[in-house]
């Protein structure tokens, strides 16, 4: 049980990849039912990278057609016996995710389903993301999944004490990392296309007047694919304002 929702594992659904699990989704509180796919391991060659969270299908008004909503990571699939670790990143990627699944699954009464979910601006949507982010290294939280792989310990507190006080250090660079992401997004959106020289140009153009700015370097354009994958995707000139 999560936020007064019950997860039970389904059968009989169909999935593309044996590793696909799915889950029947019922809000406590209102009774509302959903679907709920997970896809938590790569698959090179036939699976697009990264991690997302999506709509399969928008529940109907006489509840004939139910909500599903799909998650997806990334992760490394075990080989034989020993396990595959995954890093704090990944952790708090699978987080952020879910806080994603968690906003689809919600509201499924709401009049317009195209507002449902995802469907609004970044700043509603990301709230639930990072939010759930934010819960991923709680102490109490880590204590119903931080074991160590061998001796199935928890996470001593003094490591999570030390993990705090080193995500402190130079925090100041996270947000001029920020800031240069948008001055450069900015002026990449901004500029008219027959005017565009190089990338480098835009990055320079954009570097902030600091001594740190050589060590705060914005993201490559092409990192991420779905900047530009939707003629009205709200990520082509907005993505970096939370990077």
């Amino acid at each position: 049980k999560h936020m007064d929702m019950t997860f039970t594992p389904a059968s009989g659904y169909p999935v593309w990849d044996p590793e696909v699990r799915v889950y029947d989704v019922t809000d406590n509180r209102t009774g509302e039912k959903s679907i709920l796919y997970v896809d938590l391991f790569a698959r090179p060659g036939s699976k697009e990278g990264g991690a997302w969270m999506s709509k399969i299908q928008n529940p109907s008004a006489d509840g004939k057609k139910p909500n599903i909503i799909i998650m997806n990571m990334n992760l490394v699939k075990p080989a034989g016996k020993g396990p595959v670790l995954v890093s704090p990143g990944q952790v708090e990627t699978l987080f952020h995710e879910g806080g994603h699944a968690l906003n689809g699954l919600k509201g499924t009464q709401t009049k317009y389903f195209s507002r449902m979910g995802t469907g609004n601006g970044s700043d509603y949507v990301e709230i639930h993301s990072m939010m759930s982010e934010n819960w991923a290294f709680h102490a109490d939280v880590m204590d119903t999944y931080a074991r160590h792989y061998k001796t199935g310990k928890s996470l001593p507190k003094t490591l999570l004490a030390d993990k705090e006080k080193s995500g402190a250090f130079m925090a100041s660079w996270d947000m001029l990392r920020l800031i240069q992401n948008a001055r450069r997004d900015i002026n990449f959106h901004a500029q008219n296309r027959n005017d565009f020289v190089s990338d480098a140009e835009v990055e320079k153009a954009s570097q902030l007047p600091s001594k740190l700015s050589d060590h705060v370097r914005p993201y490559p354009l092409t990192r991420f694919s779905h900047m530009f994958s939707s003629p009205d995707s709200q990520y082509a000139a907005g993505y970096y304002a939370y990077s």
